[in-house]
């Protein structure tokens, strides 16, 4: 069997040392061992259209706005709220789905679901100044909250008959929160300008078994040859933003608003991965154990976004169109890593450390939404909505990293009533999208990983497949009795 090597609370034998060495080091990632990357906030921007008139008109709200989710959409539509109101929104569900066929060779396929409620949008406001009969010098404060991207999906094992155990979760959520003021400077011009904050929150957990059919060191099938490998990560990251508007009312028909939303000042960031990792090789006692603390930085780093919109309003129906962009930006989601000591072990080589790093690369993202709004009968109104949600994942990423560029479409569609003081809206919205993955040639599992040197051949396609599912209810409540 060759010499016996004791290191850092490491027995290898030479007969497998080297081989053992490679393949941990392959697999002993933060992430799932897979072709497919744990998805992001980051990945896609709109998973969901927020508000309630606004989510039902599929988020085509830069030249409409007038209510509460003009913070959120154009800040400058605060001026033409018609009296201060409190607004409560919410996704009274969310359905979200991943699957992968064949993810981890045939028959093994990966789908990961979760059905989780979260808030919309709250928030409110205040008129503090009417302005003239025509409206001019009309000043509007704007307040909200908002979770305008969610995830949490969970998996495990789709083929129970394997000896392999897979399975991950994750929790990646981001709240905002804004203030501003929409002001009337002319006839048909209002500017607005909003400052807020914004906290991402990721949690993690991952686990991996790879378990072997023969037994390579005491020449048994029943030998117990297996590595394992369980990852913990969370991450949280803090910044501040502003955000500026311009609507345009050239006649009573028609609105046009432009919207930018500055990139993201970090103001806190914080990195945490824990792994434990361990392998044995039938009877020979040949075991690995070998834990991992780090400590980081996290960074929030929200794109620079600008939004156009154009909308018709008419007293029967209204028409809107929004064209916004991404710009490209860097997020340094897990940096500046460092080892805690660990009693009886040496601290881990910075090779090791960097590999922990995560640095994620987003591209141009461009995305239309379109909405209109019929009323049906008196004080009742239909909203239909269309929109796209095109994948900010780049090429490099896809490449190097395994990521994947899934690119969603969706459709929404809500049921508003009109009252002088309140108004409610009740609907939802559906995405869907489809990419080509590449995945495992061959079983994922212990003895494919020695056979080929300690890494998979991620050779063969397969079909990711995503849809988010939402429900939601929406309010508002007007302090004015005759307010429009």
């Amino acid at each position: 069997m060759g010499t016996i090597l004791t290191a850092r609370g490491i027995v290898i034998s030479m007969k497998w040392g080297a081989l053992v060495a490679v393949a941990l080091a392959s697999l002993f990632t933060c992430r799932p061992a897979s072709a497919v990357e744990i998805p992001t906030i980051y990945d896609n921007h709109h998973p969901y259209p927020i508000g309630s008139r606004a989510a039902g008109m599929g988020g085509a709200y830069t030249a409409l706005g007038c209510d509460e989710a003009a913070l959120h959409y154009n800040v400058a539509a605060l001026a033409c709220s018609g009296a201060s109101r409190l607004e409560l929104s919410a996704n009274i569900y969310l359905l979200q789905h991943l699957s992968i066929p064949a993810i981890y060779g045939p028959k093994q396929a990966m789908e990961a679901s979760t059905y989780h409620g979260i808030p919309s949008i709250v928030g409110g406001v205040r008129v503090l100044k009417n302005g003239d009969d025509e409206g001019v010098g009309r000043l509007v404060f704007g307040l909200s909250v908002e979770v305008p991207r969610s995830l949490a999906l969970k998996a495990g094992p789709k083929n129970t008959s394997k000896r392999n155990y897979l399975t991950f979760s994750v929790r990646d959520d981001l709240t905002t929160g804004d203030v501003g003021l929409g002001w009337q400077v002319g006839r048909n011009v209002a500017v607005g300008l909003g400052v807020g904050a914004a906290l991402r929150t990721f949690e993690g957990h991952f686990s991996t078994l790879f378990a072997g059919d023969r037994g390579y060191s005491c020449g048994a099938t029943d030998c117990l040859d297996f590595v394992v490998v369980a990852n913990t990560v969370e991450h949280l990251a803090l910044g501040a933003r502003a955000k500026v508007g311009v609507r345009v009312t050239p006649t009573p028909s028609w609105a046009f608003g432009l919207a930018v939303t500055s990139p993201s000042i970090n103001v806190f960031g914080a990195a945490e991965i824990i792994r434990t990792s361990g392998l044995s090789l039938g009877t020979a006692g040949l075991s690995m154990p070998t834990p991992l603390r780090l400590e980081g930085s996290s960074e929030l780093s929200l794109p620079l976004r600008l939004a156009l919109g154009a909308a018709f309003i008419s007293k029967r129906i209204s028409l809107s169109l929004d064209l916004s962009l991404n710009f490209p930006t860097d997020i340094a989601v897990a940096d500046e890593l460092t080892s805690s000591p660990i009693e009886g072990l040496g601290p881990p080589t910075q090779e090791e450390i960097d590999r922990e790093r995560q640095i994620l690369r987003r591209i141009f993202q461009p995305n239309l939404n379109i909405g209109a709004e019929v009323g049906v009968a008196k004080n009742v109104v239909i909203d239909f909505g269309w929109y796209t949600d095109v994948s900010s994942v780049s090429y490099d990423d896809v490449e190097d990293k395994a990521q994947d560029r899934v690119h969603m479409y969706g459709v929404s569609a809500a049921l508003g009533f009109l009252g002088r003081q309140a108004r409610g809206w009740f609907g939802l919205s559906f995405s869907h999208g489809r990419a080509a993955a590449r995945v495992v040639r061959g079983d994922f599992g212990l003895d494919e990983l020695l056979a080929n040197g300690g890494d998979f051949e991620f050779g063969a396609r397969s079909t990711i497949m995503k849809w988010n599912l939402s429900g939601f209810i929406g309010s508002n409540y007007s302090f004015t009795p005759d307010s429009e």
